[in-house]
């Protein structure tokens, strides 16, 4: 793999909704690469996949996509259970809950 795509790029993200509601519970993600030079590009070049992972106490949800194109890019959508918003972070009043929302941590990975 590594032999086939040269690495003298960055991969960007910009999650499309930063507020996520349980009437519409995705995140979606715009994945891109930046700083490849296009002019080289063989369209028969394998581009890498990307997995994100949103994490929220011992809950996960997991989802991928390959970026693909002449620009190089692709939108994972995780989406999250109802479970995922019918119960308070501990500690917190249901008030406080429902005015601050919940905090869901995101990761991704680079995988042929």
């Amino acid at each position: 793999f590594t032999n086939k795509f040269t690495f003298n790029w960055k991969l960007k993200s910009h999650i499309i909704n930063s507020s996520i509601y349980s009437n519409k519970p995705k995140i979606q993600t715009l994945f891109y690469i930046a700083g490849k030079d296009w002019d080289d590009y063989d369209p028969e070049e394998m581009l890498p996949c990307v997995k994100m992972f949103a994490f929220l106490e011992s809950r996960e949800v997991v989802a991928s996509c390959r970026l693909t194109g002449h620009l190089g890019l692709c939108v994972v959508e995780l989406e999250l259970s109802p479970s995922w918003f019918s119960s308070p972070a501990p500690l917190l009043s249901e008030e406080t809950a429902s005015l601050e929302g919940i905090t869901v941590e995101l990761f991704y990975k680079i995988y042929a």
